[in-house]
């Protein structure tokens, strides 16, 4: 199993990052979709329900850089569930630690370009719903905004 996600994520975030991936799909019991486009959304994460364990859908065209962003902002409401189930907001302040959290192991490796490390930085100091709300990372990562976010 983790030789198959491996060799599924190296094509969608930056080899670096896939042996941690991996590891917290395969910790958390997490089923990754990788879907088409969507206009309103980059990502999603759905609690475990009848039966089913914890799923992520990311959309299939992303550059690696947003894939990954987008990956992290999932599992920081992965682990949010895990601590508080339903009881804090979906991106209240629990969540956004939880999103440092994740992110910060990436941050650290040195893995994004120099300007997408920079205003990705800035962004985390007060991570929003959705990192098409943040103009400079949005511009950085060339992402177009989805509608409703």
């Amino acid at each position: 199993m983790y030789d198959r996600l491996l060799t599924m994520l190296k094509k969608y975030v930056p080899e670096a990052a896939c042996p941690l991936l991996v590891n917290w799909l395969i910790g958390y019991q997490t089923k990754l979709i990788i879907t088409a486009e969507r206009n309103t959304k980059l990502g999603d994460y759905r609690a475990p329900f009848d039966g089913m364990g914890h799923c992520i859908t990311i959309n299939h065209n992303l550059n690696q850089y947003s894939f990954l962003i987008t990956l992290v902002h999932e599992f920081a409401h992965l682990s949010n569930f895990i601590l508080y189930k339903n009881t804090v907001a979906p991106h209240g302040k629990e969540w956004k630690l939880e999103f440092k959290r994740h992110m910060w192991f990436f941050l650290q490796s040195g893995m994004f370009p120099p300007d997408v490390d920079k205003a990705l930085r800035k962004y985390m100091a007060n991570p929003a719903a959705s990192s098409c709300g943040d103009v400079n990372l949005m511009r950085v990562l060339k992402i177009t905004t989805p509608m409703g976010t």
